[in-house]
């Protein structure tokens, strides 16, 4: 170690942290209430058990079954804190804190061109598509007669559809279409045309379905005589869903030989509604899904606020299930699919980021990141995003038990608390080690109290996950030039010296999913398209971004562990660079640079870098703790030292911020001395921030 550094008291390494306000999930302390007869407290011990015979012992109420850090959530008087300090199968008592959510939004329009889905019958097939988009599924016939468009009561003849009764009247046929939700127009008509032998007692009756079960009579044909030709158009606004069903109905007789009711030109013309995203296409994952990379049976968990009950978040763009279970942490329920919901917005908009399945209006490109990929959300804060340390964790415990069960290999946390502790100290922060240690990928982020240096937040502290800080296309996603660092990401370096972010990816001004009705939206209803897409800036949409990417590269290689993930994220980012070949912002501000889905799941000789020197299961242990290679000099400057503790050339660091209009994204970048500021080795609290 160099000279000039000195050790310092935790307490004061505690102070120097910046108090962080993350604008999207920000986890802040709240004052205790002075006159509570009890208080939330998180109780830890040698055992789960131990601990709850403690709380017990001193008449305490146990709230919060904890096992995955050994330990409880407990009402607890001041009186029955002070006797579990001298218990001694307890470790640590700490406060449970409290979690709220803001907003940072910006504008951005979509299209809404005209959308039609049509069926002409110009072949005898039920499944032909003759619009501007396909139909959900094929014409389903209900005929005991026979089943297929050449057999049966009925059939396609002669480039239309005909339908014929029998003596059961359980003849029907129908088509169902997603157009989504809020369509402000969708209006159905096709062509019609009676047989000669129709008489006054034949009856079709037309019938649609919002929900594609529960039908509703449009109109009944009947009291015709003889041949009768005509066309009709109803609006179906009021039914259009992401399961609207027509469906023609022989409602009685239509038994005769020259009794036939004739269908052509059916048509559903509705205004399309489909968002373009850039963010795809900016980091690569656009090219590997055109390779047939896209996330398919990878299961991404995502602990926020839940998720709308939106087909976008149940099936896969092939119309396959996809979500495989929601867990409710703050009730400790497991919901089923049409418990979900999402009344804070900021759950659904980063799980769209991660695996929106719907196409954009311009090359009919993926709007989100891993469009293919399996979802397990666990809920975790409220509608106001409120939430405490106990729930995240409940629901931290939840994801961990029940990894293989949903085959969970990436975990997205898109949120940031202020740190109160070394981060081997703080209980969330071993849940979450935890889950590393069990084999699941973990994304954090960073924050949003930028750009002072020292902004990390919880969990993103960590040095084991992967950190993700957020950058802005400036409005031009087609031109890398005028790319900035978010003024609002938090930067590095953690007071335990490790470099943080690991990598940045786009956070500014990104358009997902979002139910107009939310707290979000209706708080920023200028941020809204007023359909079901909402823009928003923050590094928890960067998080979502980077996990749609592990969800990438999992797919194309399932035997990688965490540690490679990570390496290869690291090693394939895109670093800012100016004019001059040097680094346009700190590591400690952009990491290892702009992630690159595409060279992340090609890079497949990329060493292991990352974490060297770390153990995750001495430090749950207790047995060993870790710091990094950051520290400061006297002067205010951080730097990154080498093993024997001195400065390493091309990484100062003043700590000052500042926009830089003329940088590249380089991925031909040398690191000096590869990426061993990565790695760490074992703590002695010697490092020197000054201040």
């Amino acid at each position: 170690m160099s000279q000039n550094k000195r050790s310092i008291p935790k307490s004061s390494a505690m102070g120097m942290l910046v108090a962080l306000v993350l604008l999207l999930l920000t986890a802040v302390s709240q004052q205790k209430p002075t006159h509570a007869a009890t208080e939330s407290i998180i109780v830890q011990g040698s055992s789960l058990n131990e601990v709850i015979a403690a709380v017990e012992s001193v008449g305490g109420t146990v709230t919060h079954k904890l096992d995955i850090i050994d330990g409880v959530g407990a009402l607890l008087t001041p009186q029955q804190q002070q006797l579990l300090k001298h218990n001694r199968s307890v470790s640590r008592l700490m406060e449970n804190y409290n979690v709220r959510s803001t907003t940072d939004s910006t504008s951005q329009n979509a299209l809404s061109p005209l959308a039609t889905v049509r069926d002409e019958f110009s072949e005898a097939s039920y499944a032909l598509n003759a619009g501007t988009e396909n139909w959900k599924n094929s014409w389903n016939e209900k005929d005991s007669a026979g089943s297929g468009p050449t057999t049966g009561d009925v059939q396609v003849v002669n480039g239309r559809l005909r339908l014929h009764g029998n003596s059961s009247n359980t003849v029907s046929i129908g088509r169902s279409v997603s157009m989504g939700g809020n369509i402000t127009i969708a209006n159905l008509t096709f062509d019609f045309e009676t047989a000669s032998g129709v008489d006054n007692n034949d009856s079709i009756l037309l019938e649609i379905a919002s929900d594609g079960i529960n039908y509703q009579p449009l109109e009944t044909f009947n009291k015709i005589k003889g041949t009768a030709q005509g066309n009709r158009k109803y609006d179906i606004t009021a039914y259009t869903t992401y399961w609207t069903t027509i469906r023609f109905r022989v409602d009685a007789n239509y038994t005769d030989a020259d009794e036939f009711f004739y269908v052509d030109n059916v048509q559903i013309e509705y205004d399309l509604y489909r968002p373009h995203t850039h963010y795809p296409t900016l980091t690569g994952a656009t090219n590997l899904h055109d390779e047939g990379i896209n996330g398919k049976d990878v299961t991404v968990a995502v602990l926020d606020t839940g998720i709308a009950d939106s087909f976008v978040f149940a099936y896969r763009p092939d119309w396959k299930d996809r979500h495989l279970a929601t867990y409710d942490a703050i009730q400790d329920k497991q919901l089923t699919w049409r418990e979900n919901d999402d009344r804070s917005g900021h759950g659904s908009h980063v799980t769209s980021i991660i695996s929106n399945p719907t196409t954009s209006s311009l090359e009919e490109k993926f709007n989100g990141i891993a469009p293919y990929a399996n979802l397990v959300i666990v809920k975790a804060f409220g509608a106001n995003g409120g939430g405490t340390y106990l729930d995240v964790i409940r629901g931290l415990d939840w994801v961990v038990a029940h990894k293989d069960e949903y085959n969970i290999r990436v975990l997205n946390l898109s949120f940031s608390s202020e740190p109160k502790s070394y981060y081997w100290d703080d209980p969330l922060n071993q849940a979450v080690m935890r889950a590393w240690e069990a084999g699941i990928v973990v994304v954090a982020a960073a924050g949003n109290t930028g750009p002072d240096p020292m902004t990390i937040g919880v969990p993103g502290n960590l040095p084991y996950i992967i950190t993700v800080g957020a950058m802005s296309d400036n409005y031009t996603p087609l031109d890398g030039s005028d790319d900035v660092l978010a003024s609002f990401s938090s930067t590095g370096p953690t007071v335990e010296g490790f470099v943080k972010p690991d990598l940045v990816a786009p956070g500014g001004h990104i358009l997902a999913m979002m139910e107009a009705d939310t707290q979000i939206a209706t708080a920023h209803p200028e941020y809204h398209d007023t359909r079901s897409y909402f823009t928003m800036s923050g590094t928890s949409q960067a998080t979502a971004v980077v996990s749609g990417v592990a969800a990438l590269m999992l797919q194309a290689d399932p035997t990688l562990t965490p540690n490679q993930v990570k390496s290869r994220l690291m090693t394939s980012a895109h670093p800012a660079m100016n004019e001059n070949g040097d680094l346009a912002y700190s590591i400690f501000q952009q990491g290892a640079g702009l992630v690159n889905a595409y060279d992340a799941v090609h890079f497949a000789d990329s060493p292991v870098v990352a974490n060297q020197g770390l153990d995750v299961a001495a430090d749950l242990a207790g047995t060993a703790h870790f710091g990094g290679r950051a520290n400061q000099d006297e002067a205010g400057n951080y730097y990154i030292m080498d093993g024997n503790g001195n400065a390493v050339d091309g990484y100062f660091w003043n700590g000052g911020y500042f926009w830089n209009g003329g940088y590249f994204w380089n991925g031909g970048y040398f690191w000096n001395g590869g990426y061993f500021w990565n790695g760490g080795y074992f703590w002695n609290g010697g490092y020197f921030w000054n201040g």
